[in-house]
């Protein structure tokens, strides 16, 4: 009896134990430890190969893969092929699944080798550094031309050559040419480029391939194949007696270099040093392997081939040396049909627009008009379309003037579909912070301008002029060189030129633009170079303005009408039909049009007993009392 009941007790104690043990296993947060992950189907990478973007991960019941990523020299990749040798890095991102878990026991394997474990936000990742070599490429066999000597003025061309491997290829014949015009053996040479053709008969069916090298004597030679001959041609340069006219380099620099956008014809090679005996006789561009025909550059591979002419008996040998931009090319000078050229690659990477630019909007002031002239800083990456501004969200016509208050420039994006945009891609307007919305496959740049109405005190004028001098601040007549001036005082020619600047944008509602070229000496006032650019002014001389001279009333009085005239106002007058001035013989003939027109519709009086007082000196307030005037007028 007491065994049993010992037993029972032991039975009891047992089935406690497991389901104690059960219980805590299930319940517990003990997870499975990984000892390995093996990641497979990543290799190597070799040149012009597929960037990987797919592995494939053996525990895939524990872990998955997230994401990768791959680097080149540290910086993020965005191009899908190893575009050149280098050291890239594959960064592979996992997911460790529920019950599992990885540690820095945890053995990483790619490519039977070991990585290190590494972590990013808690969750594990390996990085597998690569080194991408160039291709080695073996070339089984040469076609070698052997026993040629070099030719030389005076001696006749050598025809007895024979083959360096007489059991795949046979020599038929031998041809020499001179400026592609065949020579015969009993021709004696001179100076100039001469071209040895070989031709030859394939044997024990062998045949060509491409990269098949092929040598003439000491020089590189290129194989031709044709419907009916295959033939070996080099080059060589037999030198003329006298070398008083021999170019050893040749230096060819690119101002500009090729970028995305740019047009082909702003690439302009040019001659570095000054060499009377050669010039640059054409430019050719390739992209990849053929003739560029786009009038812009792209991303890819372009080469510029740039051909040479010898000039006043000039004359170079095929070890010219050739300097393109910022080194010497590795190949000396080439030749086709008699014409020497050298080539350069360049290579223009898929942009990544991280901030669009734009320059040349005029911010608005009070009472101006609205401009919409916005440039892209990044020619062929993206263009705009037409400026619209807004006041409280509500659209401007083409004839408001901007009052106080804040503004909104808004313009859409027409961007090219290579380049690539950085989702958070911001903008710059005149170096001002604008803002960059995408929705719908459509851009939009946005950015507010606020515009306060200057503060301008009329204390020095005379009282008849303050009301057309308010009138005058609220359309926006006053330039800012004339705030809070002496208004009585005379006016200078640059701050006349200024005023009638600024009649011009009132009544044409357009932006005027200064001269390209200044021709002055004496100052670089833009307001100056735009009436100068609108024809509203002149110099004194060819290379002088005088701004600081003052405006005598005629003066005034043409210029105002040239500004009229250029906003498209109809400014003839009949001069038999006018009343004259007493002092009329005073004035000069090119200023009786401009008198007489601004007299005859009461914008411009005289100034007592019928007199115009031709050569005294208008006044500020005046300037800007006719200007208001003409725009009440015409406007």
């Amino acid at each position: 009896m007491k065994k049993k009941m010992y037993k029972f007790l032991v039975m009891i104690l047992f089935i406690f134990t497991f389901f104690t043990t059960y219980i805590y296993a299930t319940n517990g947060e003990e997870k499975i430890s990984i000892r390995r992950v093996e990641i497979a189907s990543l290799e190597t990478p070799e040149l012009d190969a597929t960037i990987d973007k797919e592995v494939t991960i053996k525990r895939t019941d524990a872990v998955s893969v997230s994401n990768i990523v791959w680097y080149k020299n540290g910086r993020t990749m965005f191009e899908n092929t190893f575009d050149e040798p280098g050291t890239y890095m594959c960064r592979i991102y996992m997911e460790v699944k529920e019950g599992y878990m990885v540690s820095s026991e945890t053995e990483f394997m790619v490519e039977n080798g070991w990585v290190e474990y590494a972590e990013m936000g808690g969750k594990p990742l390996v990085n597998i550094t690569f080194i991408v070599k160039e291709p080695t490429i073996i070339y089984p066999n040469r076609i070698i031309i052997g026993g040629l000597i070099n030719p030389k003025a005076g001696n006749r061309a050598d025809y007895d050559l024979f083959p360096n491997h007489p059991d795949f290829y046979t020599i038929n014949k031998v041809e020499w040419y001179k400026d592609n015009a065949m020579i015969s053996q009993a021709d004696i040479l001179s100076g100039g480029t001469y071209k040895c053709r070989v031709y030859i008969n394939l044997l024990n069916g062998f045949t060509l391939y491409d990269g098949l090298l092929a040598r003439i004597g000491s020089e590189d030679a290129i194989i031709i194949t044709t419907s009916n001959d295959t033939y070996v041609e080099a080059e060589y340069f037999v030198e003329p007696a006298q070398d008083e006219c021999y170019v050893s380099v040749v230096r060819v620099d690119f101002p500009t270099k090729p970028s995305f956008g740019i047009k082909k014809n702003s690439i302009i090679p040019e001659k570095v040093e000054r060499n009377d005996y050669y010039d640059i006789d054409e430019i050719v561009w390739y992209k990849e392997s053929g003739t560029m025909y786009e009038d812009t550059f792209r991303s890819g591979s372009y080469r510029c081939r740039v051909f040479f002419k010898f000039i006043n008996g000039g004359y170079t040998s095929n070890t010219l040396q050739v300097y393109m931009g910022d080194s010497f090319l590795p190949k000396t000078i080439s030749s086709i049909n008699g014409r020497y050229y050298a080539e350069r690659t360049f290579y223009i990477n898929q942009p990544y627009i991280t901030t669009f630019k734009f320059t040349d909007l005029n911010l608005p002031e009070f009472g101006g008009i609205q401009d919409n002239k916005v440039t892209s800083l990044e020619p062929g990456m993206y263009s705009t379309s037409m400026v619209y501004w807004y006041k409280d969200d509500k659209f401007m016509s083409n004839v408001d003037t901007f009052k106080e208050g804040t503004y909104k420039c808004k313009f859409t994006l027409n961007v090219n579909s290579e380049c690539i945009i950085d989702e958070q891609a911001n903008a710059q307007i005149n170096d001002s912070v604008a803002t960059v919305t995408q929705a719908y496959n459509t851009i939009t740049v946005e950015m507010n301008c606020e515009v306060k109405k200057p503060s301008i005190k009329w204390t020095n004028s005379s009282d008849w002029s303050k009301t057309e001098l308010e009138s005058a601040l609220n359309n926006a007549l006053i330039p800012q060189t004339l705030y809070n001036k002496d208004y009585t005082k005379s006016i200078t020619r640059a701050e006349f030129a200024a005023v009638a600047v600024k009649l011009y944008e009132r009544v044409a509602y357009k932006t005027a633009s200064p001269v390209e070229r200044n021709p002055f000496t004496d100052t670089n006032d833009v307001e100056v170079l735009k009436a100068y650019a609108l024809g509203i002014t002149n110099g004194t001389s060819a290379t002088t303005f005088e701004p600081n001279s003052l405006i005598t009333r005629q003066e005034m009085a043409t210029m105002m009408v040239r500004s009229l005239t250029k906003a498209g106002i109809n400014t003839t007058v009949n001069l038999a039909g006018v009343s004259k001035f007493s002092d009329h013989n005073k004035i000069d003939n090119w200023a009786l049009d401009g008198v007489y027109f601004m007299s005859n519709i009461g914008i411009i009086k005289g100034v007592g007993n019928n007199t115009f007082d031709v050569f005294g000196n208008a006044t500020r307030e005046e300037a800007l009392a006719i200007s208001i005037r003409s725009v009440n007028k015409f406007k």
